[in-house]
């Protein structure tokens, strides 16, 4: 595995401080947990709903490139298991178990928010930290009629160690390369109209370029699977 240093780290925290946009989520129709590995998620969307900042709580993800393989349930039962634990009740939870990708999350949510005929006017979504902008620019494009506020579980800047520390299913290699894939699909999703553009500074571009050829490369996504992702979404929604 890639030996990790001092300025690895440094640097993923740099391409983490421009993935997050710290928005202030407010009361909310519902909240959306996007499922991955990242237990934090879970317990972030219970904490909201018991402090009413929503009516409902919606867990999507089946297994991604990030749980398949590790845990022996969905993503989405995995993340409820987490929130009746935390004193969620089971009710007011709906389980979304097919999406294996952040696009897929979103519209099967919408799905799952029409069959329920559930208040959708306002949503908070919640991922992982180095997710928002990428959420962002997706919710732009598939909930844009909706007022949405994209979170995280909170991470201090140069805390990305002390975050994932006690996580046992993943580790600081895999996180990275994560965070440096963010940093491609920002860029090239756009083209395939995926989610809107936003703009990659200069100096974002220079530390993914070097993370690149360092060996942070496990999750950059391959032409044909972007090309699948396309076609998937297009089956469902029409051409982008």
């Amino acid at each position: 595995m890639q030996e990790i240093d001092k300025v690895d780290i440094k640097q993923a925290i740099e391409l983490l401080e421009y993935l997050q946009l710290r928005m202030q989520a407010k009361p909310s129709d519902g909240i959306i947990g996007l499922g991955s590995i990242d237990y934090k998620v879970a317990e972030e969307c219970a904490n909201l709903y018991l402090r009413g900042y929503g009516k409902y709580i919606i867990f999507t993800g089946n297994c991604g490139k990030g749980t398949k393989g590790i845990i022996t349930q969905t993503e989405a039962e995995n993340f409820t298991n987490i929130a009746i634990q935390k004193g969620v009740p089971k009710e007011v939870i709906y389980l979304e178990k097919n999406a294996t990708n952040t696009y897929e999350n979103y519209l099967y949510s919408d799905d799952l928010i029409k069959r329920n005929s559930l208040e959708d006017k306002s949503l908070i979504v919640l991922g992982k930290p180095y997710q928002e902008r990428r959420s962002y620019a997706i919710s732009r494009k598939f909930f844009e009629n909706r007022k949405v506020y994209i979170t995280s579980p909170t991470i201090t800047k140069n805390g990305l160690v002390e975050y994932y520390k006690d996580n046992q299913n993943t580790n600081l290699f895999d996180i990275i390369s994560e965070i440096v894939a963010e940093i491609y699909i920002i860029e090239n999703a756009p083209k395939l109209h995926l989610q809107i553009y936003q703009e990659v500074p200069e100096n974002i571009k220079s530390i993914y370029k070097k993370m690149i050829e360092k060996g942070f490369n496990k999750y950059i996504l391959k032409p044909q699977d972007i090309k699948e992702v396309v076609l998937k979404i297009e089956s469902k929604v029409g051409k982008l």
